[in-house]
């Protein structure tokens, strides 16, 4: 069997007004032939001044020769 290392994605924006962003995610893609699967989970969180913004999403990928898939799912929980 072949390992397939998950991957980590994490960032940090700070704005002209001051004001900062961070996404953080991780998931997993694995080949399947010629084709490509994946699986996703990220966290946003952004700061307006005038409220916290924080986001949960996921996602499913399937990439091959002819068809690209992506479904995606956000959530926005309630502060």
């Amino acid at each position: 069997m072949d390992s397939h290392p998950p991957f980590l994605d994490a960032r940090g924006h700070v704005f002209d007004n001051g004001k900062w962003a961070a996404n953080a995610g991780v998931g997993l893609r694995t080949l399947k032939g010629t084709r490509a699967y994946g699986i996703n989970a990220y966290y946003d969180y952004r700061n307006t001044g005038r409220f916290h913004s924080n986001q949960i999403g996921a996602g499913l990928e399937s990439l091959g020769e002819l068809i690209l898939r992506v479904y995606d799912s956000n959530i926005r929980p309630m502060d």
